[in-house]
């Protein structure tokens, strides 16, 4: 028996969906391949537990359709040309609820299947010409996949995979060989996730080949190569203009500049350029990707709210020589000698909370970096080595008016010309944020379901926060709820009548403070982190860390026995 769900609202679209009865939400891990060109047409494959069939997708932009084939788990993908190029989720539905949601990535470059048997040297599946970019999978244990490239003497190959990014369970690394079989170069991770990325310059015309193999994340006590459905990638490829990051290293809302590129085959196009920030993100973004044209990366680079300056080598090698920072701002420098300390001084104002914080590891530096904070007098306020994966991170009230100092270091004393480190310092501003401890809610008719939302207030913001919905069905009633000072956590409660009909539909939740006009959307965390006895168990960066497209099921009551 099947039931015609009331409505189906996709950011501006309305749909009607027939959905059959099921004990339990569908399963969607991966779509495959998980991207499509826009203006096009394709067959994409459900990977996950989607049943019963068909299980319909939704997508979080309404140019976005797949319409389930009388094949299992396989649909039929459009996606319309006016979709911009980007990363949007989806998720599968049935009556009993919504699955997580999950990446689709819009592209408008042409991409390779990888193609079976390629897992031996004289299998390897050629690859045509360069750049290419080669969506495929480790399909079972012990499997890897061979690619046969040509490169030219003096060029560098760039190679890098997505597949942690893409949530795959798959720690990948990447191996390159000459026509020899001798290996000239590998990579395990590229310092920031757990992708390989490597670059080599050929010495010589010749063909070389790639392996791509990996390990099960999370890692678990199996020594052998992992293979399964699940374990997607995306393998790029390139030996042309290459970016990989900027001098300064962010870019800046309020006082754009000139920088210059960093990476390889870039010629002339070292010189200083202009780069503006696409779409303009908000205060709450620090991170943006730039497309650069007729260069490849594309770079990830920090967004600051303030200047992006350069350090000045010679007036911050000393205890008394320190480099003069605004706040809000950002500098870029290198630890070029061991033992050396960059310091940095910034004005502060008493009561004042202030977040310090290092990137290196997140910029793909080999820098191992710890951050101080002193006073003048050279007395360490606080210290911070490792933070946010590696990098380290202060919040720190300022204890009075003055200047203060931000000393850049190395616990190990490794430096070079690559350890290359951007220090950001800011005020931070009273905020809210507010994460959903589900991604979904589905509630029966007649009953009543909790969702809970935790809290966390910014900048010293005090009061009351009261969490509230947008939108919701007919039928379904939720009341606000409020966090008085202190609390951190709030429960929701979703009433729905008896007669109340079903629907699958969009959810929004807001965050407000009650003593000012501050307020937030209520996020998801699609990124989590955690560890078991020291094993990372999570995905700390995915192409989205979070998102406030929550779903709201509501269903038919249960038949009585």
């Amino acid at each position: 028996m099947s039931v015609v769900f009331r409505s189906l609202l996709t950011t501006g679209l309305m749909a009607a969906v027939v959905l059959p009865v099921l004990a339990a939400p569908p399963a969607l891990e991966h779509l495959f391949p998980p991207s499509a060109r826009p203006g096009s047409t394709n067959e994409l494959t459900g990977v996950g537990t989607l049943t019963p069939w068909p299980a319909p997708l939704v997508f979080n932009h309404p140019g976005i359709r797949a319409t389930p084939t009388t094949n299992s788990p396989r649909y039929t993908l459009t996606v319309d040309a006016s979709v911009p190029p980007g990363t949007y989720l989806a998720r599968a539905l049935n009556d009993e609820g919504a699955s997580a949601p999950r990446f689709l990535i819009v592209d408008p470059r042409p991409t390779l299947a990888e193609s079976e048997p390629n897992d031996a040297a004289d299998k390897a599946q050629p690859i045509p010409r360069l750049p290419a970019l080669v969506e495929g999978r480790l399909e079972k244990r012990d499997d890897v996949d061979t690619f046969e490239i040509s490169l030219r003497r003096g060029r560098t190959l760039v190679a890098r995979i997505e597949a942690f990014i893409l949530g795959s369970p798959l720690d990948a690394v990447l191996r390159l060989r000459d026509h020899r079989g001798s290996l000239v170069t590998w990579n395990h991770d590229d310092g920031f996730t757990f992708d390989p990325f490597l670059h080599f310059t050929a010495p010589a015309d010749g063909k070389y080949r790639l392996e791509v193999f990996g390990f099960p994340h999370p890692a678990d006590s199996d020594i052998r190569f992992t293979g399964n459905a699940r374990c997607i990638y995306r393998l790029h490829l390139d030996d042309g203009p290459y970016a990989f990051g900027t001098e300064p290293a962010g870019l800046s809302r309020s006082n754009p500049a000139p920088v210059r590129l960093l990476g390889w085959n870039l010629g002339s196009r070292t010189n200083p350029i202009p780069l503006g920030l696409p779409g303009q993100p908000g205060p709450g973004i620090r991170w943006t990707t730039v497309e650069i044209p007729d260069v490849a990366g594309p770079p990830r680079l920090p967004v600051g709210d303030g200047p992006e300056i350069l350090e000045s080598p010679t007036a911050n090698d000393s205890a008394t020589n320190h480099t003069a920072l605004p706040v809000p701002g950002a500098a870029t420098g290198t630890l070029r000698k061991p033992r050396e300390r960059d310091r940095y001084a910034f004005q502060a104002r008493k009561g004042v909370t202030y977040r310090a914080d290092v990137q290196a590891s997140a910029l793909g530096s080999p820098l191992d970096a710890s951050l101080a904070l002193l006073d003048t007098a050279g007395k360490e306020l606080a210290q911070n080595d490792d933070a946010s994966m590696g990098d380290p991170a202060l919040t720190w009230k300022a204890p009075s008016d003055g200047t203060f100092i931000a000393s850049v270091g190395s616990p190990l004393s490794k430096a070079g010309p690559d350890h290359r480190y951007r220090l950001e310092i800011q005020p931070i501003a009273p905020g809210i944020r507010a994460v959903a401890a589900a991604s979904s809610v589905t509630v029966e008719a007649g009953r009543t379901n909790e969702f809970k939302v935790t809290l966390e207030r910014l900048g010293g913001l005090e009061g009351t926060i009261r969490v509230e919905t947008g939108p919701v069905p007919e039928g379904v009633t939720v009341a606000p709820a409020e966090a008085a000072a202190g609390a951190n956590e709030v429960t929701l409660q979703f009433i729905a009548g008896t007669n109340a009909p079903v629907a699958q539909v969009p959810l929004q939740l807001f965050a407000r403070s009650v003593t000012n006009t501050l307020s937030a959307p209520v996020l998801h965390a699609i990124a989590t982190t955690g560890e078991n006895n020291g094993v990372p168990q999570g995905f700390h960066q995915l192409l989205v860390n979070d998102t406030d497209w929550l779903w709201l099921t509501l269903r038919r009551p249960t038949a009585k026995p």
